[in-house]
């Protein structure tokens, strides 16, 4: 009986997102918690709880909000705070990539220049070099060295803010 309930389940989240479940990291946002947004607006539908609001939270989307009072789940493509109003019970959660791992995880395969949230909130973004190549990839460059163009003999606050630039020669740190 038990399997039974699973395979129903999955199922219904089949069926409400249309889509492939997949294993996505999400972070509660609670700085923008009790708010109505509707820009980037993907869509709203009946949800029964948290999980199934997670769960058709794909593709496009990078960023949910789930109402258990409601029992309702707005996605949308980004978070964008233009045009909030205050609206209860709406806790929200995103996808923010913490490190280069996560972003190859989300399909990002070349290396380059990314925003990640390596202290697990979308105020506190950093740009840092993803190397999606070498050793199997999803690297995040803290310390990249090219030429030497770079002066590295810095005074701690320097090291503790980061310096320089990602895609050159760049400390990343916070």
């Amino acid at each position: 009986m038990g399997a039974l309930c699973v395979i129903i389940l999955a199922l219904v989240f089949f069926a409400k997102c249309q889509s492939t479940i997949i294993s996505r990291k999400y972070t509660a946002q609670l700085q923008i918690d009790e708010q109505n947004l509707n820009e980037d607006l993907l869509g709203e539908h009946d949800s029964s709880s948290v999980i199934v609001c997670a769960a058709c939270c794909q593709k496009e989307c990078s960023f949910y909000g789930f109402n258990p009072q409601k029992k309702k789940c707005r996605t949308h493509t980004k978070i964008i705070k233009s045009g909030m109003f205050t609206e209860a019970g709406w806790r929200y959660y995103s996808l923010i990539p913490i490190d280069c791992k996560d972003l190859q995880a989300d399909g990002q395969l070349n290396s380059g220049v990314y925003e990640i949230y390596p202290y697990g909130t979308i105020t506190s973004p950093v740009q840092a070099y993803c190397d999606m190549t070498k050793m199997g990839g999803g690297w995040t460059a803290i310390q990249k060295r090219i030429t030497g163009s770079l002066d590295f003999d810095r005074n701690w606050r320097e090291y503790k803010n980061g310096f320089g630039l990602p895609e050159q020669e760049v400390w990343v740190a916070r």
